[in-house]
């Protein structure tokens, strides 16, 4: 099994560096960068810090760093929701959700009925 490592990314990591992260048997993986990019930097005025020159990530890297922390949580939790859910097959999914609909249903059915059928029991 695959062991996952996960580490902070910030503005300025190479893609290259991030995709060291992850062992060889995830080599079809693709990365693309959706948040603390150059335009949502300028757009949401995110504050910037001097780049730790002691890290050796940033030998090929000018200029000032941001955190993602800068983001606003609403608005990171949209940027990443709206990332992840263009990947989703919509129909599937509303397919999933009715199954998943029926089973509470039968799940709450069935509690009702042992809570129903212990108030009978003798202890």
């Amino acid at each position: 099994m695959a062991e996952l490592r996960f580490a902070e990314i910030d503005f300025g990591e190479d893609v290259d560096d991030i995709a060291a992260l992850l062992p060889d048997a995830f080599l079809d993986i693709h990365f693309k960068r959706v948040a603390v990019t150059p335009e949502q930097i300028e757009s949401m005025k995110l504050p910037t810090r001097p780049t730790k020159r002691t890290d050796t990530r940033v030998k090929n890297f000018d200029g000032e760093s941001v955190e993602v922390d800068a983001i606003p949580p609403k608005e990171l939790r949209k940027i990443v929701s709206d990332c992840i859910t263009q990947h989703i097959d919509h129909d599937a999914y509303e397919v999933l959700q009715q199954a998943e609909a029926g089973e509470r249903e039968v799940l709450m059915a069935m509690a009702r009925n042992y809570a129903s059928a212990s108030e009978d029991l003798p202890f």
